[in-house]
């Protein structure tokens, strides 16, 4: 990253945190999550005093960065980052976890488990991470080259249901994902096929948002 500081006027000037103290899930943001402006809310602060001399650097806008050679090939590790929610709290993440992934299952491990991943050095490798919490963003890369090659949707099997509209489904076949069960019993109410969204990545939190909505609404408030 490359800041500019030229037209910053001179003063103290903080970087601060519009997103919740908890991990950020997805946008909207509620605002009774939001970080405080006081305490949390303020990530850093910067001096920016008078120019001494004449700025030597070059202006971003003529940097030419070097050119990127894709990277091609190498070995697939396939790992998961997986939440362990707290036996004390409801719905409270008590840690996270690194775990495998093989034939479509993850299995979760801990840290004296065995190691897993060892790469050599110099190595150009695939690793996928398949994301199996609620955070947008639970994890981050340090001292290593990378390039993103792939952004998708994983569907997990406990949270499909069949499409109603499938010529093959009908009322005595159809599944129900564990979502919907769950609403069902405890709401009372049908929520269809909402647990599935085609057609672009889902963020964390997008799902829930999405009932909060349904069921605020007039027919479910009678």
């Amino acid at each position: 990253m490359i800041v500019d500081f030229t037209n910053v006027p001179v003063g103290n000037h903080v970087l601060g945190n519009v997103g919740p103290d908890g991990p950020f899930a997805a946008l909207p943001i509620d605002p009774t999550e939001v970080a405080d402006t006081a305490t949390t809310g303020q990530v850093m602060q910067f001096r920016a005093g008078p120019a001494l001399a004449t700025d030597p650097t070059t202006p971003p806008q003529y940097l030419v960065l070097p050119a990127i050679t894709p990277l091609e090939g190498g070995t697939l590790r396939p790992v998961a980052l997986l939440e362990q929610l707290s036996e004390y709290y409801e719905d409270a993440p008590a840690e996270l976890r690194l775990g495998t992934v093989a034939n479509g299952t993850w299995t979760a491990l801990k840290w004296e488990d065995e190691v897993t991943e060892n790469p050599s050095v110099g190595a150009t490798e695939i690793w996928e991470f398949y994301n199996a919490t609620v955070d947008a963003y639970p994890m981050h890369i340090h001292e290593v080259l990378f390039q993103v090659v792939n952004r998708q949707v994983i569907t997990v099997e406990g949270n499909w249901s069949d499409r109603p509209d499938d010529p093959l489904i009908d009322a005595t076949n159809r599944r129900y994902s564990a979502l919907a069960m769950l609403l069902r019993a405890r709401y009372l109410v049908d929520v269809d096929c909402w647990s599935e969204v085609r057609g672009r990545p889902i963020n964390p939190g997008s799902i829930c948002n999405e009932l909060r909505k349904r069921l605020a609404r007039e027919e479910f408030r009678r």
